[in-house]
């Protein structure tokens, strides 16, 4: 009988497999994202109410009014995206605790295997000989099939098999009587279906990872929603000027939802950090992924942020401009009583 053998492959084995990545870390990434959406939503809540008076819906108010409530939107879509995350981190760690707790039975399963091999090898006509060889061989033979999963999916690579006494192990075969031969037959059986559970409970997790990373941009520039134009909301009431004191006001209440989103965007790096540790993912992937993540959203808070402030801006120059014209249109009007 002839063992078919891979000796690139090895030490596989009991204590060898293992699924990578920490469930704990990416629900505590799940849970950061949800307080980061609920905090975002509630900025856009803020946002939503900014409305002037009745009597002071001039066009420099209700410009600024609008552009409050389309970043208010924006902000609405930003919130979902990032709950949408949050399950996929959510189904991500429950595949891969799954995983993760499929693993001990496999392992039993594995050892039990090993320790009714041994004993049918040592009890044979060959009991002198050490079947530890021998084993290391099938289970790598076992593995063989699954070697480019493991190592794409988890980084796990399983070297160092062979060793001496190869070509005698197989040998001792040659004369082993039936039972010998059918414990070997069974113990590559057993084995074969231990890998493939191994390799079934790697692929189940790597689904969930995938839906996790379709999420995480990995390119600049990922879609965000976008601002809309100034054509929404209601049309100015063309008898009012804004009061000066009504553009700072919502000038006031944009400054405050800046400050917000700035407090919101320091949650990002945690965050990104709790994900790579805790996705089943190879080592140095682990290490250089979900920066996508991280400067995207960094740059899309700053791109609202830098909206918001600038509108304020532009609301306080024009609410001294108003104070201004009325200063001198008063000051005209007291000069013409004055010539009478």
């Amino acid at each position: 009988m002839t063992v078919h053998a891979s000796l690139v492959s090895g030490p596989i084995g009991p204590d060898a497999i293992d699924l990578p990545g920490e469930p704990a870390r990416l629900r505590s990434a799940s849970q950061e994202l949800r307080e980061l959406a609920r905090q975002v939503e509630q900025v856009g809540q803020q946002l939503q109410q900014v409305n002037p008076p009745e009597g002071a819906r001039g066009r420099t108010a209700t410009a600024m009014s609008r552009g409050a409530r389309n970043t208010a939107q924006v902000l609405e879509a930003d919130a979902q995206q990032l709950g949408e995350l949050a399950d996929a981190l959510d189904g991500a760690a429950d595949s891969l605790a799954d995983g993760q707790g499929g693993l001990d039975a496999l392992r039993q399963r594995w050892r039990t295997a090993r320790e009714s091999f041994r004993g049918a090898l040592q009890g044979g006509k060959h009991g002198t000989q050490d079947p530890g060889e021998l084993m290391r061989r099938i289970d790598a033979n076992a593995s063989e099939q699954h070697e480019t999963q493991f190592q794409r999916q988890a980084g796990l690579t399983f070297l160092g098999g062979g060793g001496g006494g190869g070509p005698q192990a197989e040998a001792m075969l040659v004369d082993a009587g039936g039972e010998i031969q059918q414990a070997v037959a069974e113990y590559r059986r057993e084995v074969r279906g231990i890998v493939d559970e191994f390799a079934g409970l790697m692929q189940k997790a790597k689904t969930s990872d995938n839906d996790l990373d379709a999420r995480l941009p990995r390119r600049a520039g990922t879609a965000f929603a976008q601002q809309l134009g100034d054509t929404d909301g209601e049309d100015p009431d063309h008898a009012n000027v804004s009061a000066p004191g009504t553009v700072q006001s919502i000038g006031a209440e944009m400054q405050d939802a800046a400050q917000t989103l700035a407090r919101a965007a320091d949650r990002l790096e945690d965050i990104r950090l709790a994900i790579r540790a805790g996705r089943m993912l190879p080592e140095d992937e682990r290490m250089g992924s979900n920066d996508g993540f991280h400067r995207d959203w960094t740059d899309h808070f700053d791109s609202l942020r830098e909206g918001l402030n600038a509108t304020r801006r532009a609301g306080d120059a024009a609410a001294e401009r108003l104070r201004q014209i009325d200063l001198d249109s008063a000051a005209d009007i007291r000069q013409a009583l004055r010539n009478r």
